[in-house]
């Protein structure tokens, strides 16, 4: 066994160049290597060299001893090579199948991009469409209400009936109401009414008198009534007020009910305000005359003569504080 230097062989060989796995025997040779930089250094040359350097470091060494450990220290290094290789090879093969995987990833992204594009297009499509089919719907709701109305153009809602009144008599107590309160005289066209029969009551009704639906046998004798009801404003029969109101679809209705809360607010900011048959509104403000059939753009004019009033009132106040 080859005695390993005590103090000069750190200094010779640095630990960082050692491999772990190398003998301690195998590492004098290392020097060599360095110095070397070629495979010359293992022919003669690097024998001699290698003797001459340890017999500088007081190790003496025989030719074949350090022939002996180069030959084993690259036998080492090529097997370790050989591992390193197929390691290499392994990781090559490796990035060879995620370079495959990204390309594969790459493809799909590229079909999911063509299918959002088309998606979007799609969506755009449909947008149209549905704002087509909204638009028609509008129309075609608009025009049913108007079908519907003209349905009911011969009825009138009578309120104030008495509930003492019976089903079989309401409509000669009704003609002669309307001849007797509305003076309506017999030598024009007398009034015929063909049916009449009484609504549910509702709560604000009961106690009040029944609501009797009834229907005209020509349109002219409706407009007959209600002008002469609106012109009398008010109409009493044995102590029961009646009251005469055209008969609308329920969607007309409810759109009259919220244009007269409109009328009420338009009223209270100094602009003129009526509503005209079957459901409009009609306002005047500041010389200009606004007539409408939806409650949404009325409202926003409201909003924008409510805002106009409020700076207004704004501006006097600082007057007035100045």
């Amino acid at each position: 066994m080859h005695r390993v230097p005590s103090k000069s062989f750190h200094n010779v060989i640095p630990h960082q160049q050692c491999l772990p796995s190398t003998p301690l025997h195998l590492l004098w040779p290392l020097k060599l290597l360095e110095e070397g930089k070629s495979q010359g250094v293992y022919a003669v040359g690097g024998i001699k060299k290698t003797l001459s350097f340890f017999q500088a470091h007081g190790e003496p060494l025989s030719p074949t001893t350090v022939e002996e450990s180069v030959q084993e220290l690259l036998e080492q290094m090529v097997s370790e090579h050989h591992t390193l290789g197929q390691a290499m090879s392994s990781v090559s093969s490796r990035l060879a199948k995620l370079e495959k995987r990204l390309e594969e990833m790459g493809h799909q992204v590229e079909a999911l991009e063509a299918k959002v594009v088309s998606t979007q297009g799609c969506v755009v499509k449909h947008s149209a469409l549905m704002r087509e089919l909204a638009e028609g719907r509008l129309v075609a709701e608009r025009r049913l209400e108007d079908l519907e109305n003209k349905a009911r153009a011969r009825n009138l809602r009578v309120t104030g009936i008495p509930a003492t009144v019976e089903d079989t008599n309401l409509i000669p107590f009704i003609e002669n109401l309307v001849l007797a309160t509305l003076d309506l005289n017999g030598k024009e066209v007398p009034i015929c009414i063909e049916s009449a029969y009484r609504l549910p009551a509702s709560g604000a009704q009961e106690g009040s008198g029944n609501t009797v639906l009834i229907m005209l046998s020509d349109l002219r004798h409706r407009e007959r009534i209600l002008k002469a009801s609106w012109a009398s404003w008010t109409t009493k029969f044995n102590g029961h007020k009646i009251s005469f109101f055209p008969d609308l679809s329920p969607v007309t209705y409810a759109r009259r009910k919220h244009f007269m809360a409109l009328r009420r607010q338009f009223l209270k900011e100094g602009a003129w305000a009526a509503i005209l048959y079957p459901a409009k509104l009609k306002v005047v403000h500041q010389g200009r005359t606004y007539i409408f059939k939806d409650n949404k753009t009325a409202a926003q004019l409201l909003d924008r003569i409510q805002q106009g009033s409020a700076e207004k009132r704004v501006e006097i106040r600082i007057c007035l504080e100045t």
